[in-house]
């Protein structure tokens, strides 16, 4: 998008807006349980959002160095590993971070 100038950004305004419409349409149970990846019964497992974000720069639980090895740029995976140790101190301070409605599939 940073790189739409500014008709073509107006010009997606519309699907952008629709598309955060049917998110917010979508019911979500509280009987699940948990954030992060949801399971066949609909549960996650980890129990705070910011548990799962922080799973994702943990290394004994992703192997990122691997990733080189098939050709993505470590530099790529550094970069955004940075950006969300960058956001973390953001995390759960308003409700919206925190909700289940917007737990990652």
């Amino acid at each position: 998008m940073f790189d739409f100038n500014s008709q073509q950004l107006l010009d997606i305004v519309p699907d952008v807006l629709n598309n955060l419409e049917i998110l917010e349409s979508i019911e979500v149970s509280d009987n699940n349980k948990g954030y992060g990846y949801f399971d066949s019964s609909g549960n996650a497992s980890y129990p705070t959002w910011l548990d799962f974000i922080e799973a994702v720069y943990n290394n004994d639980i992703y192997n990122w160095a691997s990733l080189e090895k098939k050709g993505l740029d470590s530099e790529v995976v550094t970069k955004a590993i940075q950006e969300l140790k960058s956001h973390k101190k953001y995390q759960c301070k308003q409700k919206i971070y925190c909700s289940r409605r917007f737990r990652v599939i």
